[in-house]
């Protein structure tokens, strides 16, 4: 008789932990609908965003090339000014070469400019 009030109380006992058991099971499954549609949600306005922010990089690489072959072209206006400064100390003045050269420089860089508003 003991033995029969004992299995029945581990029976008991069981019947409550899969109660129990379920109603955690069903809460996480609500969870993991929940986080399926954040998910969902969070995925679609990334797609939205990654368009956009991919045009701005790609246009962000264009104006960087085109800033660096403007200022390489700029640097023949420039080499006389970075030879005086490397001279630093000796304070020599300018060559007529020098001069012509920057003078050079000044008209291509004209040119170019003009040909490019006339286009």
């Amino acid at each position: 008789m003991i033995f029969e009030i004992i299995a029945g109380i581990a029976v008991l006992v069981f019947v409550i932990l899969v109660i129990f058991f379920l109603l955690a099971l069903r809460d996480v499954r609500r969870t993991l609908k929940k986080t399926d549609r954040i998910l969902n949600d969070v995925h679609k306005v990334l797609d939205v965003v990654s368009e956009p922010a991919e045009h701005l990089v790609q246009s962000l690489n264009k104006l960087t090339l085109d800033l660096k072959k403007k200022s390489d072209a700029l640097d023949v206006l420039f080499r006389p000014l970075y030879n005086e400064r490397k001279e630093g100390d000796k304070k020599e003045e300018s060559t007529v070469a020098d001069v012509m050269e920057c003078v050079g420089g000044v008209i291509r860089l004209f040119k170019k400019i003009k040909k490019e508003i006339m286009r």
